[in-house]
């Protein structure tokens, strides 16, 4: 979780800073048991659900984006991902919580 709080403190105090999109375990994944470097032992079924990411929102790998965008556009489209890319994740009710909690915040500010 706490991955998940400094990305959203990235993201409130620098939004535009640029992040390239990959296939890979990256900083969020630093505090997981099964990352090895770059690598995930989970990989083989990691690997297939960011691809599907990047595909159903038209994007690539090596893609940079300012996080705040990129951030804006996979949550317009949380619901479709869900029904696409997420079945099975056993992220996938943490993720919703996270989106639950966003929507709430929005209709508070």
């Amino acid at each position: 979780m706490a991955n998940f709080d400094d990305l959203k403190r990235a993201v409130m105090d620098r939004p535009d800073q640029l992040i390239r999109l990959a296939i890979a375990a990256d900083p969020i994944c630093q505090p997981c048991p099964h990352r090895r470097d770059t690598s995930c032992e989970t990989a083989d079924t990691i690997d297939p659900r960011d691809q599907g990411l990047l595909d159903q929102m038209g994007y690539a790998a090596g893609d940079v984006f300012a996080l705040d965008v990129a951030l804006a556009a996979v949550a317009l489209r949380f619901l479709d991902l869900q029904a696409h890319v997420c079945q099975g994740c056993k992220w996938l009710t943490f993720c919703r919580d996270i989106q639950i909690s966003e929507q709430s915040a929005s209709t508070i500010t």
